[in-house]
């Protein structure tokens, strides 16, 4: 299993770019607009959310542009990569800890699951 990205949120694109960017040192590698239907469907946020992908050779952060982000907000996640997510979506199902699929346009789906206390993880397959 390897650690693929981190998912946080701001509240600005220049908040983001200066914590992530000017503090932290990371690269700037790509920027993206998710639709509100998905966003609704992943976070039960109901807008649009640009997206900026900050890293290094080494990490990945996901920042979700969202303005009006509420301080209890359920953006936040890891994304793990394992090597058969169907293998692990049925291990989750065992154990009770349900995961979710949430069908893209592209006819792919994005996959979380969330451990005990709540903290959600993103589900990918290794390349």
């Amino acid at each position: 299993m390897n650690l693929h990205h981190i998912g946080i949120a701001c509240r600005s694109s220049s908040a983001g770019d200066r914590f992530y960017r000017d503090l932290l040192g990371l690269e700037k590698k790509r920027e993206r607009t998710v639709p509100g239907e998905m966003i609704k469907k992943i976070f039960d946020i109901d807008q649009d959310a640009l997206i900026i992908e900050y890293g290094n050779e080494t990490m990945l952060l996901e920042v979700f542009v969202i303005p009006e982000l509420e301080e209890d907000h359920p953006v936040s996640h890891l994304c793990l990569e394992v090597n058969n997510r169907v293998a692990f979506m049925e291990k989750c199902a065992a154990m009770g800890f349900g995961a979710r699929q949430i069908p893209k346009t592209d006819g792919t789906a994005i996959v979380f699951v969330k451990d005990d206390d709540g903290n959600q993880y993103e589900i990918k397959e290794q390349p």
